[in-house]
């Protein structure tokens, strides 16, 4: 399960992105700060899955409706439900308020309704059925959980659940979406209406369990073109970008005529001074380590001292700098630069727990090692805006990230500035993905993702 706290705060951050600063206050007076809805009502609020029943007025403890769950189900996962103009039940008003989103519902096989011709939009919804429709949803998706019946056998009122909401029922036990009604005892309350606070709470929860998308990307060396591609980045509002900068050994050092002969075009490699780096060029944006020197690390591997200086010294200097102690790394030279050894060596010795490596996986697949983690493709990848377009269309049923890595130099060498913006300006358009730092990423799963096992 992911970090609920962590992933509503990154939810709620893309939110912000959406719609301004700050997220809008909702003007309901009869929601409390205290209450233990306010944040679910808020979070709804802001999301546009739900309205008040007034200008001023939630009623928090007012009955939801069926017709009110499926148009709030409908706005947190389907934009197009409006197309759905069909009705299908002949209890289901055409042009009504809801009548869009039961048919969405309905032609998703999300519901089957109360019989073959009704749906009871009206009617109080109770929690084994908000159970079943938020079950039905994940597996008409193909979206991926597990279940623990176990759990379920626990709730001292299971054998009341109707025999065709048991499996549903499992399944938000399972995942954590309903919990007990009570204090001093597990009860699951299947037959219980919902109030309009709970399905608040219902689909905070719901938000947090969906297949993510996040999108990350890191940039080599520190060196001057980063200014350009922080230039691109702050224009589209971007922020996901981590650098991996060198310092004590490298400050200033203009390796133009090695690279430009590496890659055969001519450009500029002069890495920033220690001057230059403190003087804010990074600024909002995460700045992770490189070494000092670029060395091959596992040269290393039999002189743990100057592996630690190459590494935490990095470290080191650069949480001088910039304020924060950096916790990851780009492996200097890629994958064949270092071994098992240096790897053990560099989580024995450094504060160091995730690394990028260069071999691209071209997929959207999380890493299975944070010490070798590899990215989706690199920015001179001549389709990389084919994996961009398809990362947008994709339909997760597992979380999902695209990592794109690069040199700025290559951006300069190969004239990839505009088709590195066209990439920026399509990602910055979509409130479906989560832009992330690769620390911040590091941090939402280190508890689900091993930085290495032996």
């Amino acid at each position: 399960m992911k970090k609920t706290i962590i992933s509503l705060i990154l939810a709620l951050s893309m939110l912000v992105s959406m719609t301004s600063s700050v997220l809008a206050a909702h003007p309901f007076t009869d929601v409390k700060e205290n209450s233990w809805y306010a944040e679910a009502v808020d979070y709804c609020y802001n999301k546009g899955l739900t309205t008040g029943t007034s200008d001023t007025t939630f009623s928090p403890d007012g009955q939801l409706t069926r017709a009110m769950f499926v148009t709030m189900l409908a706005r947190a996962v389907d934009d197009s439900y409006l197309e759905y103009t069909d009705v299908s039940f002949d209890d289901v008003e055409e042009g009504s308020w809801y009548a869009c989103a039961v048919e969405w519902a309905y032609q998703n096989g999300i519901t089957k309704g109360t019989s073959d011709t009704t749906f009871a939009p009206d009617t109080v919804i109770t929690r084994e059925q908000v159970c079943v429709l938020f079950y039905n949803y994940f597996n008409t998706k193909g979206i991926k959980y597990e279940l623990d019946a176990d759990l379920a056998t626990g709730y001292t009122d299971i054998s009341k659940v109707s025999s065709w909401a048991k499996e549903g029922v499992t399944f938000a036990i399972s995942l954590g979406l309903v919990k007990s009604t009570s204090s001093t005892v597990l009860n699951i309350a299947p037959k219980v209406t919902v109030s309009r606070s709970q399905a608040a709470q219902f689909f905070m929860r719901f938000d947090d369990l969906l297949p993510k998308k996040y999108f990350t990307m890191s940039f080599d060396d520190g060196i001057t073109q980063d200014k350009r591609i922080i230039e691109i980045l702050k224009k589209y509002d971007v922020d996901c970008c981590t650098f991996m900068v060198n310092t004590e050994g490298l400050y200033g050092v203009d390796w133009g005529a090695a690279v430009s002969a590496m890659i055969g075009k001519p450009v500029d490699h002069l890495r920033f001074t220690e001057e230059e780096l403190r003087s804010g060029i990074y600024d909002g944006f995460d700045v992770q380590c490189h070494t000092r020197n670029h060395p091959s690390l596992k040269a290393y591997d039999n002189d743990v001292e100057i592996l630690k200086n190459e590494v935490q010294g990095n470290a080191d200097d650069l949480a001088d700098i910039f304020g924060y102690k950096p916790i990851g790394m780009a492996w200097p030279g890629g994958d064949n630069e270092y071994t098992e050894k240096t790897i053990e060596l560099v989580l024995k010795n450094t504060d160091i727990r995730y690394a990028r490596g260069i071999n691209s996986t071209y997929t959207y697949n999380l890493p299975e090692q944070f010490m070798t983690w590899q990215p989706t493709c690199p920015v001179t990848d001549a389709h990389l805006l084919t994996y961009t377009q398809n990362f947008i269309n994709a339909e997760p049923t597992e979380d999902m990230l695209f990592y794109v890595w690069g040199h700025g130099y290559e951006l300069q060498g190969f004239d990839l500035y505009d088709e590195f913006e066209r990439m920026i300006k399509m990602i910055s358009r979509r409130d479906d993905i989560i832009l992330v730092t690769n620390t911040e990423f590091y941090e939402l799963y280190k508890d689900e993702i091993p930085s290495w096992s032996e």
